[in-house]
């Protein structure tokens, strides 16, 4: 009976390390239509896939498309340095001096429910988020248009 304790023990821990030691990470494996991954997209291919998930009403492909529009427009302003091997977390403590620090924080607890969580969201509440990251966008970089059909 001692045994079979500690064999559960042991087994909770090591499910309670995994759980807690695992690292949200800022990409995933999504692709843009060419195959290839979204953060390896130019600029030109990410608004046009923002334009095309915008047309189809896919707000969480929306979500996604300006997260990563934002990511890589901190990196080009030089107040992040991305690697595709960084967690989200790690983006937040390098923008933590900044004032939109608040605000990016916002937007990655959002991201990261509507990308990752299992949760099914209405189009009327992405549709608003994703207004949410545009205004983001347009803050840090006041020319970001995408292309219209």
């Amino acid at each position: 009976m001692v045994l079979f304790a500690v064999v559960i023990l042991a087994l909770a821990g090591f499910i309670a390390r995994t759980i807690i030691g695992t690292k949200v990470p800022a990409a995933s494996t999504a692709k843009s239509s060419d195959d290839q991954p979204l953060e390896e997209a130019s600029a030109d291919q990410l608004r046009r896939l923002l334009a095309e998930a915008l047309a189809q009403k896919d707000y969480k492909m929306v979500i996604r498309l300006y997260y990563i529009i934002i990511l890589k427009t901190l990196d080009q302003q030089g107040a992040i340095l991305w690697k595709k091997e960084k967690t989200n977390r790690e983006y937040a403590r390098e923008l933590a001096e900044q004032a939109y620090h608040p605000d990016f924080m916002q937007l990655t607890r959002v991201y990261e429910t509507v990308w990752y969580g299992d949760k099914k969201f209405e189009n009327h509440d992405l549709q608003h988020s994703s207004q949410s990251f545009h205004q983001f966008l347009t803050q840090l970089n006041p020319s970001f248009s995408y292309e219209k059909k």
